[in-house]
């Protein structure tokens, strides 16, 4: 998956910032996620903003339902989604995957996309609104949940996890259902697990990693730390010039020694959660 085919403008027709972290999480999430029964993996991504991540999944194998609020699904995370497909990109490495998944299919767009060896498909999802009214049941039946640096904010990881849970309860009661089925053949998804990935920032006005790892506690789940690591995050251009303005010698053409650009260090972090398991009396 090629980065720079994941503009994402605004109205000014100003290229916003596509996250740099975001291809050094799909390693690690590529790590964390197995087939189940030598299908492929089936994922869920919350909050996926212009695609990157879940189109790198996709092309990795996996079905991938990239959600996120229903303007940036038509403006920016569709768009970017075809832009990037197999027909647009004959260069990419293109598994003999069969036909479509009847999963993805969503309200909208209702095209779903191949990208390398997998596909996907996006679909308005808002945190704010209950689970039922957005996706199928067939679309929350999934083997792993991706959020890639979407709760900078505590009402966004509130919205985020009342959705995780939602999705948690769901494939616990679809699971109950399957267990007394008689048809053998019925299909079995463990519950799935959510894949976070998080970022520390320092200001006062943003969520820290303790408020993250204390929601967790609060819903009683398994987390786990897969990974840690500090990203070079560099600034706006904007910005670094402003930082560097009238510091040290300038050339003729008023550039300086230096490169304008300012590089800061910021800590990432991977966190796999999961429900607690209950078994009832006599399994």
């Amino acid at each position: 998956v090629d980065a720079l085919c994941f503009p994402r403008r605004n109205d000014d027709g100003v290229s916003l910032q596509t996250w740099q972290r975001s291809i050094r999480a799909n390693q690690n999430h590529r790590s964390s996620m197995t087939p189940n029964n030598n299908n492929s993996t089936r994922v869920l991504e919350l909050g996926a903003g212009v695609g990157v991540v879940g189109a790198s999944l996709a092309a990795m194998g996996a079905e991938v339902l990239l959600t996120d609020l229903a303007d940036l699904v038509k403006e920016s995370l569709h768009p970017n989604l075809v832009q990037n497909s197999n027909n647009n990109n004959p260069q990419h490495v293109v598994a003999k995957n069969g036909c479509p998944p009847d999963w993805l299919q969503s309200t909208y767009p209702a095209a779903i996309v191949p990208i390398g060896k997998g596909w996907t498909a996006a679909t308005a999802l808002d945190w704010n609104k209950p689970l039922e009214d957005q996706l199928t049941p067939e679309q929350c039946h999934v083997d792993v949940i991706v959020a890639c640096d979407c709760v900078w904010l505590v009402s966004m990881l509130q919205g985020l996890f009342s959705t995780v849970q939602a999705i948690f309860e769901f494939s616990s009661n679809n699971k109950k259902s399957d267990d007394g089925d008689d048809n053998k053949n019925s299909d079995k998804r463990r519950t799935p697990k959510l894949l976070l990935s998080f970022q520390r920032r320092n200001s006062d006005m943003f969520t820290t990693v303790d408020r993250v790892l204390e929601e967790i506690k609060a819903y009683n789940w398994n987390v786990e730390c897969l990974a840690w690591y500090p990203v070079l995050y560099e600034e706006e251009e904007e910005e670094a010039s402003a930082s560097t303005s009238g510091l040290g010698d300038s050339h003729p053409n008023g550039s300086n020694d230096q490169d304008q650009s300012k590089k800061t260090e910021k800590e990432v972090f991977l966190f796999e959660i999961s429900p607690v398991i209950t078994k009832a009396v006599g399994e």
